[in-house]
Order: structure tokens, then sequence, then C-alpha cells
């Protein structure tokens, strides 16, 4: 995961700001880390506890924000962990931690 192309689907981004305006996306953009910010470490608490139905719940809801604004690195990874919970499999660990190393990337990009 070098750089931004493989973390943003570029098209979906510039779809959300022609039709909703940059102002929106920067709006919708910081909702989005300050969210991620708090859910992340619930999600990861989740997944300790092996509590697979609020896994698939909370991973659900940031997957649909994260393709939403085009960071669909991260989206595809939640959806991975969302199937694991649907199944009641062990996420694994690799994975956890591709979406947090995700994340931090992202947050020193500019956006």
């Amino acid at each position: 995961m070098g750089n931004s192309d493989e973390l943003i689907d570029k098209e979906t981004r510039d779809d959300f700001v022609n039709s909703l305006g940059i102002e929106k996306f920067k709006t919708y953009n910081d909702m989005y880390f300050k969210k991620m910010d708090t859910e992340l470490p619930n999600l990861m608490s989740l997944i300790d506890s092996k509590d697979f139905a609020s896994i698939k719940k909370l991973s659900h809801s940031i997957k649909g924000l994260s393709y939403n604004l085009g960071y669909s690195y991260i989206g595809e990874k939640l959806e991975t962990i969302e199937k694991c919970s649907k199944n009641e499999t062990e996420i694994p660990e690799d994975l956890v931690k591709e979406v947090l190393n995700a994340y931090e990337r992202m947050k020193s990009l500019d956006l």
C-alpha cells in the first residue's frame, strides 16, 4: 500500500464532489474521520471479544461510509471483516492490521 491510488477510488470521490460540491465533501470527509477515530477502536474491541453480531453491524456501517467517500481499500477490508463475522469466523489479525495501517495512511494524505 504505497500511494493514494491504492487507497482511494478517485472516480467515486470525484462523482461525490461533482454531485454535492467540494464543501459538502469536506464536511462529510471530516465527519468520516471523526467517526472512524471512534469506531475503529470500538471495532477492534469487538473483534477481540469475538462479538460477531456487533462486528457485523459496525463493520457494515463504516464499510458503507468508506465506499461512499471513495475509500475503497478500507471498504474492501471492512467487507471481508463483515463476511467473517457473518460466518462467525475468526477475523485474521493481518486483516485488522491492514485496516488500521490504511486508515493511518489515509489520515496523512492531503484529501
